[in-house]
């Protein structure tokens, strides 16, 4: 997702822990530190977000 953002957007797109500031129990996401926009995986508890995208469907949530 985050080799994604970056080669089709601008910004600087890096890992970020949703968990860790407060927005959900998600684990991994990733942020622009341009804009300091935030995406997570929001069923991260029902399935795996890489295999949700390697199968072409997966849902983020964003936080701006």
């Amino acid at each position: 997702m985050r080799r994604l953002l970056n080669n089709n957007t601008e910004g600087d797109w890096v890992r970020c822990w949703p968990h860790k500031i407060g927005l959900t129990g998600c684990e991994q996401g990733v942020r622009n530190k341009k804009t300091n926009v935030i995406y997570w995986h929001d069923r991260y508890a029902l399935e795996a977000a890489h295999k949700a995208f390697n199968a072409g469907h997966v849902f983020y949530s964003i936080n701006n």
